[in-house]
């Protein structure tokens, strides 16, 4: 019976009043798969010796575990020569009369490991010397780094090295939507566990991080470059219609200039400047305006003078920038004003800013 007072079924031998004693139990084959270095534990029960009269020299308190390896189950003789012994077995704690009286079931767990491993699978054997024991359970098992997600990168299932302080590098993958930006690595342990993290992936242009996945851009947000920000909500006057944007498009009848940033809010044309006037002598035309009504939203506004010479008739004008020194300069104005000097009489000049 177990700690629940449950049932249990076990492997179990006491043939301790005879000297000599060579008692096997095999398992079936087992099959290696991934492991190079495997865990063998072990739960079993021993009865104390001295516990047990008449037994003096032929009762033990110890059991033999002992493996053999192969490429495929094999059908002929069991040879235990053939079995390479992985360790002796003893308990922490031995159970006596009184405990069987009392339904106290001691179980002793052990662990041995065994390693590396070079065949497909192998089996265990366990050898009785002369004890009075019990094998409750064997359970065999390796360990590997799990299959894991880290700076948004997957990380497949690792086993560690035989030697175990000896660390297993594996380079990640980054995820869907998702780029390097140094590369991701981590050190597979022997004890299975991932260590040393190293680098990293960010999310692609229009996709940002959400719960360690990168998730498209709603429509109406935008992402320019790739990173672990957030995407952005469109700059005024611009929009995106679908998932994943990288950039957001101007409105009708808004624009943005060649070097405008994507983003920068669209902007529209401005009106034209109001108010020109001008003060004229002999020598120069100095000419003044204010600036438009609606810039459309841009800071960066300047104006360009053209001069225009004219005969009386439709049609009859030309330019007249060499007949003109412009002070400072005819285009690329900052400033609402600007001075001409006149290289030459005429009655008819018209003059256009913009």
């Amino acid at each position: 019976m177990d700690e629940h007072n449950r049932p249990i079924h076990t492997f179990q031998v006491c043939n301790v009043m005879e000297p000599n004693q060579n008692n096997w139990l095999r398992s079936n084959w087992i099959s290696r798969q991934a492991a190079q270095k495997i865990y063998v534990e072990l739960r079993f029960t021993l009865r104390d010796c001295n516990s047990i009269p008449w037994v003096s020299g032929t009762c033990k308190e110890t059991f033999n575990l002992f493996y053999h390896e192969m490429d495929e189950a094999h059908g002929v003789k069991f040879k235990p020569s053939q079995y390479t012994k992985i360790d002796t077995i003893a308990a922490d704690e031995s159970f006596t009369q009184m405990d069987l009286g009392d339904r106290i079931l001691k179980l002793n767990t052990e662990v041995r490991e065994v390693g590396p491993m070079t065949k497909k699978g192998f089996y265990l054997a366990f050898q009785d010397i002369g004890a009075c024991i019990a094998l409750v359970s064997v359970r065999v098992y390796y360990k590997k780094c799990p299959f894991t997600l880290m700076n948004l990168a997957s990380f497949p299932d690792t086993v560690p090295r035989v030697d175990s302080s000896s660390l297993v590098e594996v380079r990640g993958a980054c995820i869907d939507h998702a780029e390097e930006r140094d590369t991701p690595k981590l050190f597979c342990g022997a004890d299975g566990d991932w260590l040393v993290p190293l680098g990293r992936c960010v999310c692609s242009i229009g996709y940002e991080e959400i719960d360690g996945s990168c998730v498209a851009c709603r429509p109406g947000f935008y992402k320019a470059y790739a990173g672990n920000i957030k995407c952005s909500k469109c700059p005024p006057h611009s929009f995106s219609y679908g998932e994943g944007a990288s950039i957001c498009r101007c409105e009708k009848g808004f624009f943005r200039a060649e070097k405008d940033p994507s983003t920068m809010a669209c902007t529209r044309p401005p009106s034209p400047p109001r108010n020109p006037m001008f003060n004229m002598n002999d020598t120069c035309l100095m000419l003044e305006w204010s600036p438009p009504s609606d810039t459309g939203g841009r800071r960066d506004l300047t104006y360009n003078v053209q001069c225009k010479r004219c005969g009386p008739g439709p049609n009859q004008c030309q330019l007249c920038e060499d007949e003109l020194r412009f002070l400072p300069r005819p285009l690329g104005l900052t400033n609402a004003t600007v001075t001409l000097l006149l290289m030459l009489n005429s009655d008819f000049f018209f003059f256009f800013i913009c």
